[in-house]
């Protein structure tokens, strides 16, 4: 006799969104823009992380930031 487990692929992404959320929140949590002292704002949009700062270089920081292990 054998078990089955039913996964939904919708629901798989969302959690693997939410962790992927999380993990980059957790990295840019302490950061501020070294001249407007403004935090880093992330959001999912669709499947994509959405990275939106005070200015472009402080964007591309923090994208730097989080794609560091």
């Amino acid at each position: 006799m054998g078990s089955s487990i039913r996964f939904d692929s919708d629901d798989i992404v969302e959690r693997a969104c939410q962790r992927a959320l999380a993990d980059a929140e957790e990295k840019t949590r302490v950061l501020r823009c070294p001249e407007h002292r403004q935090p880093v704002r992330l959001k999912f949009d669709g499947r994509a992380l959405t990275i939106s700062g005070c200015c472009l270089k402080f964007e591309k920081h923090a994208l730097a930031v989080i794609g560091k292990n």
